[in-house]
């Protein structure tokens, strides 16, 4: 029986640095695409990837929250009729997502992924915004507004829609 459980680990431990090792997949053209839009910002030392598109709509600009374990890819399905609704079209990888940086040793925090949002904002000179976020987006959509809320927020948040997300109030009034 101890023998199993020394051999199931090893085999786990053996698994787990074949594949932090392995070279990850080549991208597919849509995704390789989807890169070839986008910059980066520093912050931190680290590489923040984020997509900056002129839209034709005159709601005016709209940041993109993704979810978790995804990236901003997750917009590609709805980027065009987004591009038609508001002026400007921003989505970015959050720290440890998609195309930005993925430090091994970092304590990643929600306040964190806020601050990147307000200073990739600030970097691209945008004053307000209407939120739109999933999932993990949304929790840090949720810091953003406690900020704004709190008139610690660097932009005016226009609107926020939330999506497969939960929230928490804490009520005035008790039953």
């Amino acid at each position: 029986m101890v023998w199993n459980k020394y051999v199931i680990g090893g085999s786990i431990i053996a698994a787990l640095a074949i594949y932090l090792k392995y070279p990850a997949p080549n991208l597919s053209k849509r995704l390789k695409s989807w890169q070839n839009k986008g910059r980066y910002l520093n912050f931190k030392d680290w590489n923040i990837f984020y997509i900056e598109e002129k839209g034709t709509g005159d709601a005016g600009p709209v940041v993109c929250l993704h979810g978790f374990p995804t990236s901003s890819f997750d917009w590609i399905k709805i980027f065009p009729k987004l591009q038609e609704q508001f002026s400007l079209v921003i989505m970015l990888d959050f720290l440890g997502y998609g195309f930005s940086d993925k430090p091994q040793s970092h304590v990643y925090t929600i306040g964190e992924q806020a601050d990147i949002v307000e200073r990739l904002l600030a970097s691209l000179g945008v004053t307000e915004a209407h939120i739109l976020s999933h999932d993990y987006g949304d929790t840090v959509a949720l810091e953003l507004l406690a900020r704004f809320n709190a008139q610690k927020l660097s932009i005016k948040m226009q609107s926020l829609i939330m999506l497969n997300g939960g929230m928490y109030c804490k009520s005035k009034h008790r039953n």
